[in-house]
């Protein structure tokens, strides 16, 4: 019997049918691919974004996704900020359910210098209103500066007199009422209670990420140490691979011309500075360890004016979650140090 012959009741129930069928293959055709995303230290990475064609996702709270995607060849596109984005290729058999575990490694690119001093939180350098100067690791290191104050006397508009930071022509140091350049470690105020003095050797060099300048006053959010500026000393974050550096430098004075002008006897007393440095940082799992050693050993062309001094610093962190982190650091300064007050028989035992 031919389906003309059938009643439209038959005939619609046959369309329902094989719309029923059409359907349900339809939906065993798709095929699933899930995971977790994660990064080298094997943290899972939230919200992670995936993009396959048009079908996206992203991962949940443990770093995990699932996405229905139709039988044959895909291209997963994984994005994270701060990460390399990586594309993944492969196919899918009817039916499969792929799992995958994708690890992000992380982007060395610097898009932007990002600061906090100017107003106690992070904020990009070109969106900074106040007159502020960034110096990043390698403006030291190419300076051989042992001590901040040697790499922020060389910055436009900052002087060091005795070793106290003025900032365009403003005092920056008065007996009685301390200092009015606010020095800051990790945004923690190092001046001296007593007179307000600052002690640059108690700054890790060796672990700079930047140092921030403000030029001009900041009291409004410092207090009054910060009448003339503020120069901030960041310390650097630690990455997921261990990084470790050595510094060794030894200078020596040559003898001046004028024999009489000689003062060093022996080979143990001729002017020279030794320095050396050492520094490592890493993360592991939620713990961010960084820690340095310092030492310096100056005996200078000037007869009895000498400085040995070092410094050991440590800094732990513990990352409860991306929005919250504890720091605890030590720092541990010791030296000894002198000068001469004037020359006997001038102009002998002294150098031109």
């Amino acid at each position: 019997m031919k389906i003309d012959n059938y009643s439209p009741q038959y005939k619609r129930f046959f369309f329902f049918l094989f719309l029923f069928f059409s359907i349900n293959l339809g939906i065993l055709a798709q095929q699933t691919l899930s995971g977790i995303i994660v990064d080298k230290a094997g943290e899972p990475l939230i919200g992670a974004s995936l993009l396959a064609g048009r079908t996206g996702a992203v991962t949940d709270a443990q770093g995990e996704f699932s996405i229905d995607l139709p039988e044959g060849a895909y291209s997963l596109e994984v994005r994270y900020v701060g990460f390399q984005t990586q594309t993944i290729e492969g196919f899918l058999e009817a039916g499969e359910n792929a799992v995958l575990t994708i690890q992000l490694k992380e982007e060395n690119q610097l898009l932007s210098t990002a600061t906090i001093t100017s107003n106690k939180f992070e904020k990009s350098l070109g969106e900074v209103t106040v007159s502020m100067e960034v110096i990043k690791p390698d403006f030291i290191s190419n300076n051989n500066a042992n001590s901040l104050d040697e790499a922020v006397d060389k910055i436009p508009g900052v002087q060091i007199i005795d070793r106290q930071a003025n900032i365009r022509g403003g005092s920056g140091f008065s007996y009685g009422a301390g200092s009015r350049v606010l020095l800051m470690l990790d945004d923690i105020p190092l001046l001296q209670t007593d007179a307000g003095y600052s002690n640059w050797n108690d700054l890790p060099t060796e672990l700079i990420s930047q140092v921030e300048i403000v030029k001009g006053a900041s009291s409004a959010l410092y207090g009054s140490y910060a009448l003339n500026g503020i120069i901030n000393l960041r310390t650097k974050e630690p990455g997921i691979d261990p990084e470790i550096d050595f510094f060794m430098a030894d200078q020596f004075y040559s003898k001046p011309q004028n024999v009489d002008s000689i003062w060093s006897a022996s080979s143990d007393t001729i002017p020279h500075k030794f320095t050396t440095a050492f520094s490592y940082s890493q993360k592991i799992n939620k713990s961010d360890i960084v820690a340095s050693f310092f030492f310096n050993s100056e005996n200078s062309f000037n007869q009895s004016t000498t400085n040995d001094y070092g410094r050991m610093f440590i800094k732990y962190g513990y990352r409860f979650s991306d929005a919250l982190k504890l720091d605890v650091s030590a720092n541990l300064n010791f030296g000894n140090s002198s000068s001469f007050f004037y020359w006997k028989n001038y102009p002998q035992n002294q150098y031109e």
